[in-house]
């Protein structure tokens, strides 16, 4: 039952991204609730996109997230892992793509771009943001 729970799950999301494109933001008349709004959706865990021996997945020590709405680029893909093991790759910082001088993303510096973007203070969280994830 777990696709069909993957599934609605997704369903889900996109029903939250599609109110929120479509529902005005009363504090802010002229805009949608997309566009003030910041959805962070991730996971505890995860697992390898490649099937082992016995046609399942392993944990894996690297995970993804969705971001979407206020900002946030749209339609952005960025990360990298290694061919074999599945490892974070650094990536350049400005840009989100692999470099073998960039740094490795973590959730802190995902985080602290969020907060950035919303203005808030990150001094606390000892990350810096991400440039790259500014629209």
């Amino acid at each position: 039952d777990h696709p069909d729970r993957q599934q609605g799950g997704w369903n889900r999301v996109a029903t939250l991204l599609g109110d929120l494109k479509t529902t005005p933001d009363p504090d802010v008349p002229s805009k949608n609730l997309i566009d003030t709004t910041t959805v962070v959706c991730f996971s505890e865990f995860s697992r390898t996109p490649k099937l082992n021996n016995r046609d399942g997945r392993d944990h894996a020590i690297v995970n993804a997230c969705l971001l979407a709405g206020a900002g946030v680029p749209q339609n952005k893909l960025f990360g990298s892992t290694s061919e074999i093991g599945m490892n974070a790759m650094p990536v350049d910082p400005n840009t989100g793509q692999f470099s073998m001088s960039g740094m490795t993303i973590t959730p802190n510096n995902v985080l602290a771009s969020v907060l950035a973007n919303a203005g808030l203070d990150t001094d606390k969280l000892r990350h810096d943001g991400l440039p790259f994830l500014r629209a």
